[in-house]
């Protein structure tokens, strides 16, 4: 088969080249480069190959530091710097195909704090032989290093002693300050017998998500610049802990505070930004569904009476502001789903028309999908875009977007 240029990068961070009226998707390859394949898969409109060999390489690829994990951290081969060019590429072609956004306001990515071993997060699932591994597509991958986790992560892994003959997935939370935390969960809902020689909490999720404590805390607490921030097992959190502070100062500046605003602040979790937020406005309305992380919530943002804690479905309580006559007057509506938002969720938003949206994503499709709605059906207008890497040496980011009414 003749060469191939790779002339593009596709979201999930694999590269692509053109072959006839099909698109080529090649994993560990970088723009420019000329690449011999193997075709692994092929339909009417696309082929997914892999290297066979490399005609040209691009000055940007460097030896990948750790082998073990390549399946997962898939840009390792990619220089830092070059990662996060592709980053932009990746933001900017989904917003100009997808949310039809010609020349997007997007600014240069925020570099990761650090680079390797940033992952204060790590979730494992057992493979077939009974030992713990990473999920790859659909697929197992064993462990044998990884150079994103936190060493933290590798040492507990290492002091496991336990069977995983119910185990469907074993979370593993660590902070700066030395402490760990294992969430476990199983295909039975019941606890499974533990010897466990290491120093942390053990906490079991059940299968509606509701956790309980075997060992130790219900959380863990991480330091996120001045404050000291709570997160109990179950909790949606972005592994990189050490970027959360960017992420948030980001999101402060983004939501412009004055003085006399109220915030809108939904799908909250542990209360992040409104814990940035809330020295520099008048009134927040924090919403969130799942119990614990409103629970976080009250908890980090204790120190504040002007934020009021609802804990809900986001569509019902934005309805019912909506439906209030006397609702506080919102300046800005902070949003960070983790899917995109519902027909309800946007039939709110129509009703309240807030001047300005603040919107955190981290899936740079549904990101898109969701802007051309704001845009295009409901006359907001982007105004800024600021990708933040949250994920080093992978294809994954943060984006914090800025929508003003028009």
């Amino acid at each position: 088969m003749e060469a191939l240029t790779i002339v593009d990068i596709a979201p999930d961070g694999r590269g692509i080249a053109y072959l006839g009226e099909k698109t080529v998707f090649v994993p560990n390859t970088i723009p420019g480069e000329v690449v011999h394949i193997r075709v692994i898969h092929e339909t009417d409109t696309q082929i997914d190959a892999e290297v066979e060999s490399f005609e040209e390489i691009s000055a940007d690829r460097v030896e990948p530091r750790d082998e073990g994990c390549l399946d997962s951290v898939s840009w390792q081969h990619i220089q830092y710097e070059a990662q996060l060019a592709l980053k932009a590429d990746i933001v900017s072609s989904a917003l100009e195909n997808i949310a039809k956004i010609p020349e997007p306001p997007l600014a240069w990515p925020i570099a990761s704090v650090e680079q390797w071993a940033y992952a204060r997060r790590m979730t494992f699932f057992p493979t077939t032989e009974g030992i713990l591994g990473y999920q790859r597509a659909q697929k197992i991958i064993p462990i044998e290093t990884c150079a994103i986790a936190h060493p933290h992560i590798m040492n507990v892994l290492d002091e496991l002693n336990m069977e995983f003959d119910t185990i469907t997935r074993l979370d593993i939370h660590v902070n700066d300050l030395g402490d760990s935390m294992l969430v476990l969960q199983t295909s039975d809902d019941a606890p499974p017998e533990l010897e466990i020689n290491i120093a942390g909490s053990i906490n079991f999720l059940l299968s509606d998500h509701e956790p309980v404590n075997l060992i130790g805390d219900t959380h863990i607490v991480h330091q996120v610049g001045k404050h000291s921030v709570r997160l109990t097992a179950g909790v949606f959190s972005r592994p990189n802990v050490p970027q959360w502070q960017a992420l948030a100062q980001t999101v402060l500046e983004a939501a412009q505070p004055q003085e006399d605003d109220s915030i809108l602040d939904v799908y909250g979790g542990i209360g992040l930004f409104s814990l940035f937020l809330a020295p520099h406005v008048n009134y927040i309305t924090y919403i969130e569904r799942y119990p614990p992380a409103a629970t976080d919530a009250e908890f980090n943002l204790a120190a504040f009476e002007h934020v009021d804690i609802v804990e809900g479905r986001a569509e019902v309580i934005l309805d019912d502001i909506a439906a209030d006559r006397d609702h506080e007057d919102y300046a800005t509506i902070i949003l960070d789903p983790t899917k995109r938002l519902s027909d309800s969720v946007l039939q709110a938003l129509r009703k309240l028309n807030i001047p300005r949206i603040v919107y955190v994503s981290s899936d740079m499709v549904h990101m898109a999908k969701d802007i051309n709605v704001l845009v295009w059906q409901m006359r907001y207008q982007l105004v800024g875009v600021q990708p933040i890497d949250t994920d080093p040496q992978t294809p994954n980011l943060t984006c914090v977007c800025l929508l003003e009414r028009r």
